[in-house]
């Protein structure tokens, strides 16, 4: 797909982790499982490199959080923005 296909497409593509099938009882455990730290800019285990808030911390510690791939639509905003930021463009 060339960028100009992609700056038109109405959908997007998103590699993310499968949403932790437990319960949040389970989750809230998991997060324990982490050795959390202060890296100066973010709070990160320091066993597996996992974010506090990202969705693979509700995984156990070290574990290989398994990954989809998920089709999304822009929102209206966004086209709108890419209209004019299109239109613009073509007025140079």
């Amino acid at each position: 797909m060339t960028e100009e296909e992609a700056l038109a497409a109405d959908t997007y593509t998103v590699d993310e982790p499968v949403p932790f099938p437990g319960t949040h009882e389970e989750g809230q455990i998991n997060l324990l499982s982490h050795h959390w730290v202060y890296d100066g800019g973010d709070v990160r285990c320091m066993n597996c490199d996992s974010k506090s808030w990202h969705h693979a911390a509700v995984y156990p510690c070290g574990a290989e959080v398994p990954r989809q791939i998920t089709t999304r639509e822009y929102t209206p905003e966004f086209k709108a923005a890419r209209a004019e930021a299109q239109r613009q463009k073509g007025q140079t």
